[in-house]
């Protein structure tokens, strides 16, 4: 271990920590935490923590920011320095700040440049989403070979975020030929691994019968899942599922319950749903 690099490391991210307190505290202390490890303390502490990378538990606000949030700008070139160098932690960090628009202005364009530094040293976070980024066209040319070739790459390593991405390619021929039982057995494989939008997903293609035979009754079940981690589309099918009874007994009652979970989040299809049954007594 590199006892001088590793208390480099610990004031710069300390100083984070001090920086944005509560709101940004999960996420430095993960990137500190992960750091540690680097140094060599605990390689298997060090793949708990890369799994959590990048995760905020709020958001920062410039507004009213005080001087400790403003020094904490001051450490932005000591990331890029060590990005630059070739450090994975470092570049896998800096586009995460790149992206969220945390401590730094949004740049979705040098997001996608340290994210993919970060994927070509083997970073599965950082290839899942350049993946996502290459499909999307986000702060890159869209590309929907690359992206698969990335999301392949993460999805190999178990990352149930580029697993998911992969279905949606499979299920719509982006960069691959369309095929829905594969896209089917990405959603499940990702669904089980705990992936919300999977398990919509899952709901979706068990409604339609794409990749697996019609059963709405399924379906509900997958949209049960799904809407427990608050996925809002799943809680809007299961409005409509409830106000139709498809796979589910008939009821209003359910119905409006479903539809107001997604108004009170602002969500405009689950607004409107809820105002025609206000509508219609």
């Amino acid at each position: 271990m590199n006892i001088n690099k590793f208390f480099t490391w610990t004031k710069h991210y300390f100083c984070i920590i001090l920086g944005f307190g509560n709101n940004f505290f999960s996420f430095a202390i993960l990137k500190f935490t992960r750091k540690i490890v680097c140094c060599g303390f605990n390689g298997k502490i060090f793949e708990f923590f890369q799994l959590s990378i990048c995760a905020p538990t709020g958001e920062y606000s410039k507004q009213g920011q005080d001087d400790a949030s403003i020094t904490c700008l001051t450490e932005i070139p000591f990331l890029i320095g060590e990005a630059k160098n070739g450090d994975v932690t470092a570049q896998y960090t800096l586009a995460g700040l790149y992206d969220s628009g945390l401590v730094v202005a949004k740049d979705m364009g040098l997001a996608a440049q340290w994210y993919r530094e970060a994927a070509k040293q083997g970073s599965v976070e950082a290839q899942a989403r350049v993946g996502e980024m290459y499909l999307e066209g986000q702060g890159i040319k869209q590309d929907y070979d690359e992206a698969f070739y990335w999301l392949r790459l993460a999805a190999g390593h178990n990352n149930a975020d580029a697993i998911a991405v992969m279905g949606w390619s499979y299920q719509n021929g982006l960069g691959t030929s369309q095929k829905y039982k594969k896209a089917f057995q990405c959603y499940k494989k990702a669904a089980k691994l705990g992936h919300a939008q999977a398990r919509y997903n899952m709901g979706y293609m068990y409604a339609n019968g794409l990749g697996v035979q019609k059963n709405d009754t399924s379906a509900v079940g997958w949209y049960r899942k799904a809407a427990k981690q608050d996925n809002l589309k799943a809680q809007l099918n299961l409005g409509l599922c409830s106000l139709h009874g498809t796979g589910v007994a008939q009821s209003d009652v359910d119905a409006v319950e479903w539809f107001r979970k997604t108004a009170d989040k602002e969500y405009a299809k689950g607004q409107y749903n809820l105002g025609i049954m206000y509508q219609q007594g």
